[in-house]
Parts: structure tokens; C-alpha cells; sequence
């Protein structure tokens, strides 16, 4: 039993503690650290706002100009005249005028109603902010698209005769 016996060393223990005192952490990987990219200027971001927007209103222009071109091939294939119809609203403003010129509160025409929401359009689009035109463009393309789309279908069904299986 005199084997197991150890004596404490006050000293030793000392010199131990003050070797290895300093706590060591773990040890991580080297990570490299991402390069930050260059702030852009405020400049730099409306010009390149700017430049998104004018190319949104040149496509849009050119899908309005595509459903323009087939809503005129449809109402041909239908036998509408372009003239007559609007000689028949310029005739209905008229009557409508004539009924009671003083009213102010007297209904707004179907052309007068979208000179006013082009005018309304018009305002909103120069006086709101570029990001918010990019949204709008964004959205106006997409109804556009759906459109064209939708006046393509129905022109290739109009002559398309349905085949019946039996």
C-alpha cells in the first residue's frame, strides 16, 4: 500500500500551472474573406435605372403596337368598320351633350374617360420614382404578353374547325 501513496509538491504544481496558464481556444480554418463590391454612387444607380426603364418602354411600346395590329386583323376578319364605329361614339357624345349641357355631373364618355387616365398615367409617370416605374413597366409588359397571347389564340381558332371522335 506504501506504493500508492503520492505526496503533494505545492511547487511543482505551481511551475505546472504557470506553463500552461494561457487558455489556447480551438484552432479554425483559414476562410478567405469575400471581397466587398464597390459601392455604386447614387449617379450610377439611377443612370442604370434609367436605362432599365427607357428599354421596358421601348418593349412595351412594341407589344402595344402587336395587340394594336391584331385587335385592326380581327375586327377586319369580323367586318367591323373602324370609321363607323367611331362616327357612332362621336354621335352618342353629342346626344348625350345635348341632354343637358349645364350638369356637371354628366357621365364621361368612353374617350373621355381614357384621355383622362392617360393624363393621370402621364403625371404619375413623371413624378414617381424609377425603381417604382421599373415594377410598373414589369407588370404592364406581363398583362401585354398575356394579351397577345390571347388575341394569337383566338385568331388561330377563328377558321379552326372542331373535329368530333366518335
Amino acid at each position: 500500500m506504501s506504493n500508492l501513496y503520492h505526496e503533494y509538491d505545492a511547487a511543482k504544481r505551481r511551475e505546472y500551472y504557470l506553463r500552461t496558464r494561457k487558455l489556447k481556444g480551438r484552432v479554425k480554418k483559414a476562410t478567405p474573406k469575400p471581397k466587398p463590391k464597390p459601392k455604386k454612387t447614387y449617379e450610377q444607380r439611377q443612370k442604370e435605372l434609367q436605362a432599365r426603364v427607357d428599354a421596358l418602354k421601348s418593349r412595351l411600346e412594341s407589344m402595344r403596337a402587336a395587340i394594336k395590329k391584331l385587335v385592326e386583323a380581327a375586327q377586319s376578319r369580323s367586318g367591323v368598320d373602324k370609321n363607323s364605329a367611331d362616327a357612332a361614339a362621336a354621335t352618342r357624345k353629342y346626344q348625350e351633350s345635348k341632354s343637358d349641357p349645364t350638369s356637371k355631373y354628366q357621365k364621361k364618355t368612353a374617350s373621355e374617360k381614357a384621355a383622362a387616365a392617360k393624363a393621370a398615367e402621364k403625371y404619375r409617370d413623371e413624378n414617381s420614382k424609377l425603381s417604382d416605374q421599373v415594377e410598373s413597366l414589369t407588370k404592364q409588359i406581363e398583362t401585354a404578353r398575356k394579351r397577345i397571347k390571347t388575341l394569337q389564340e383566338q385568331a388561330s381558332s377563328v377558321g379552326a374547325r372542331k373535329t368530333t371522335t366518335k
